[in-house]
């Protein structure tokens, strides 16, 4: 039973909407200046972070200090901002435009993308970081019996005497790896309190007329300090924006309703952003249509040899000869997915050759430490019996084995084939696909895979068996930050020559 404390938050007037690519080292801030307020949000906006690859504020310039890593990835509209539950978090440092709590009420709204509604989380919180809470909003909070919360909204508005001021929803009504809108509103007059999910008002209460505690800095994703400190979201969020008035249910439908449009009518993506027709997590894609662009982080690839584009799958493919062709990409955190909750590599091969153990993709430092690896016809014990299988080990950052294999007599050569391996660090499973059906599933354990190395393509470059080489052709390579399931990995695969946007290119 949680009698939460922490009850003392509640975020006036919210509406999330989650969504990757920065990092960000321990603590990074971004100062730049922000753009001119837009003139097509609601009357009484004071705050909105799109998160178009950025922190920034666009309309008082209230820029938010990332903390850990969190990511960059595809939001509902646009970019958004993706914490991993571990160790990721943003906040707001305090200021007069961020403190609506003083005004005739207060509206926070935007989008959310939640992976485990199944535990209390934070979402928005006003704290001072000495055990002070303000007013905030939460999902998942227990009322009396444990798990009567469970996929709960819950506002905890705060007034500045620390009194709580409460209102929720009922339970169930979040949904995992979705982008659902979320909106908390607040009417200092009326003293009617309004929680809204995708459009429409989920929980309301009559809280009273007193002034929320937001004088604190606002806190994105964790409780720094208090009752529970430390929770934290797992999840994305997108267009979070603040109101320092209540805004009306048609106001808070409409925006639900521009979705992806955003609250402008048109989304705008920079030109490194992922495209809407890929899977939620994509962190990099090679389409090798003529050159060795990385369309999603920018991580070009160094191409060694002479490598050539031929016709691919999807339009053209990079081939290897066999003999001195490969390809490297710097190592960089976009590409470092492994420090994330899962990942996914995925992409189709043409092996010329299958006859003896070839590298597809495989970190390493080129000072004989290997990564995570993903190979093809690797034999187990006997000489012979992982031809044409296809095999990955996802060596750990304390250089211990993970393997996976499947069946030998898999692949075939001369063939465009999809091939792909999943790990989920929750559940400790791993799952190698072949053209969109699992073809071998291992529990491997929770553990942080090695790709904060280069990672070269075709080649292994250092340690034992260095030097041996891919022959044949490799199209659409792809890295996310998460497990795809099942369901997406087979999509991929049935679109075939089309690729993953329908045609041929992103």
């Amino acid at each position: 039973m949680i009698n939460l404390t922490f009850r003392n938050s509640f975020l006036t007037t919210l509406v999330i909407h989650l969504g990757p690519w920065i990092t960000a080292n321990v603590a990074w801030s971004q100062s730049a200046s922000p753009p001119a307020p837009t003139n097509c949000a609601p009357a009484g906006i004071v705050a909105w972070w799109p998160f178009e690859g950025n922190g920034l504020d666009i309309i008082n310039g209230n820029s938010l200090t990332l903390v850990g890593n969190p990511a960059f990835v595809l939001g509902e509209v646009g970019q958004a901002l993706s914490f991993d539950g571990s160790d990721d978090a943003a906040f707001a440092a305090p200021s007069a435009s961020l403190n609506v709590g003083t005004g005739v009420g207060l509206t926070l709204e935007g989008w959310i993308n939640p992976t485990d509604p199944s535990q209390l989380q934070p979402l928005l919180e006003w704290n001072d970081n000495l055990g002070n809470i303000g007013a905030h909003l939460w999902m998942s909070v227990d009322t009396a019996a444990a798990g009567d919360g469970i996929g709960d909204l819950f506002a905890n508005l705060v007034d500045t005497s620390g009194n709580s001021h409460q209102v929720r929803t009922a339970a169930d009504l979040l949904n995992v790896n979705t982008w659902q809108h979320i909106a908390l509103t607040y009417d200092n007059a009326t003293g009617q309190a309004v929680l809204y999910y995708n459009g429409v008002a989920a929980g309301q209460s009559s809280v009273g007329s007193f002034t929320p505690q937001t004088s604190f800095p606002l806190y994105f994703g964790l409780r720094p300090s208090g009752f529970f400190s430390g929770i934290r979201f797992s999840g994305a969020q997108d267009e979070i924006s603040l109101y320092d008035r209540a805004l009306s249910a048609s106001e808070i439908q409409s925006i639900f309703t521009q979705g992806a449009a955003g609250k402008c009518g048109t989304s705008v993506p920079p030109p490194t952003m992922p495209p809407h027709c890929t899977p939620p997590g994509i962190a990099a894609w090679w389409p090798f249509d003529g050159n060795a662009l990385d369309a999603i982080s920018g991580s070009p690839l160094s191409l060694l040899g002479s490598p050539v584009f031929v016709p691919g799958e999807v339009s053209q493919a990079l081939r290897f000869d066999g003999v001195d062709d490969s390809a490297a990409a710097a190592a960089s955190a976009a590409l470092d997915i492994g420090a994330a909750r899962g990942l996914t590599i995925e992409g189709w091969i043409n092996p010329a050759d299958l006859s003896q153990l070839r590298p597809v993709l495989e970190w390493n430092d080129n000072k004989g430490n290997i990564g995570a690896h993903l190979w093809v016809s690797v034999d187990t014990a006997a000489p012979g019996d992982g031809i044409q299988d296809l095999f990955a080990n996802l060596v750990d950052t304390s250089g211990n084995s993970h393997q996976i294999r499947t069946s030998a007599g898999l692949l075939q050569i001369n063939q465009w084939q999809h091939i792909g391996i999943t790990y989920n660090k929750v559940t400790g499973q791993a799952v190698l696909y072949h053209n969109g059906a699992a073809a071998a599933q291992a529990n491997l354990g929770s553990f942080t895979p090695q790709t904060s190395f280069p990672l070269a393509f075709g080649l292994r470059p250092s340690g034992p068996f260095s030097g041996i080489r891919f022959f044949g052709a490799e199209d659409e390579i792809s890295l996310y930050s998460r497990a795809l399931g099942a369901g997406e990995i087979r999509h991929i695969f049935n679109q075939g020559a089309a690729g993953k946007c329908g045609s041929a290119g992103p």
